[in-house]
């Protein structure tokens, strides 16, 4: 039993070591487009910090991540705080965030949120476009997985459907994949509450999906911390 309880935790600690591997790059420079080195930049995950400081060119990488969206906070001495909410990491991936110019303020110190990027599209594959939970929970309709695809001008939802067409494929032609399964039906997948990011796919789909004819919706669901970081934002 000893051995058994030794290896379980061996795993665990390997899985979410590997779950950890989410990088954020970005560059702060000052107001007059300079590198600002030393500048503190950090990240807030479960209550805990994950930050670094600019090196001599500004550059800063913070790693490693889970999979969630973050709000990276920027701070140095005779400066504005900065925030930029809405960076979304994934697994295996480095989300890059524009340069971000501080500015002072000679009277008042205070803090700039700087709105994030809604949905983000792959300048590598055009076809491919990500919606993060700020973009889903800015949509008058986001009550469920149907109703976040009819605002894509891109694709139909037939009234009282809940198949999508998507490049003009035939209904029930599209598949919708949930935290890797494969859904048979989008009918109430998930409440848009639940879904942490969502890329869909209207062309140029990877192999690894199968013999798709229709395209692709790929849903990550929200995780505990994403639900506890959104309750703490708006309280």
């Amino acid at each position: 039993m000893k051995n058994l309880m030794i290896t379980l935790a061996i795993l665990f600690t390997g899985t979410f070591l590997m779950a950890q591997n989410g990088v954020i790059k970005g560059r702060v420079l000052d107001e007059n487009g300079e590198p600002l080195p030393g500048a503190g930049v950090y990240v807030e995950y479960g209550g805990n910090k994950i930050g670094t400081t600019t090196d001599v060119n500004g550059n800063y990488t913070i790693k490693p991540l889970n999979s969630s969206s973050y709000t990276v906070k920027i701070s140095f001495l005779g400066y504005n705080d900065v925030e930029l909410p809405g960076i979304h990491v994934s697994a295996d991936k480095i989300a890059f965030v524009s340069d971000m110019k501080m500015s002072t303020d000679a009277k008042v110190i205070g803090t700039v949120v700087v709105p994030g990027h809604r949905n983000l599209i792959d300048p590598e594959d055009p076809s491919k476009i990500t919606m993060l939970p700020a973009a889903i929970e800015s949509l008058p309709d986001n009550r469920n997985v149907t109703s976040i695809l009819r605002t894509d001008p891109n694709i139909q939802v037939p009234e009282n459907s809940t198949q999508p067409i998507i490049r003009g494929s035939r209904q029930g032609e599209s598949t919708c994949i949930v935290d890797g399964v494969k859904q048979r039906d989008f009918a109430n997948v998930l409440p848009g509450n639940s879904i942490g990011q969502m890329t869909i796919y209207t062309g140029g789909i990877p192999a690894k999906y199968g013999d798709v004819t229709g395209g692709v919706v790929i849903i990550e669901s929200k995780g505990y911390f994403d639900v506890l970081n959104y309750y703490l934002s708006t309280q």
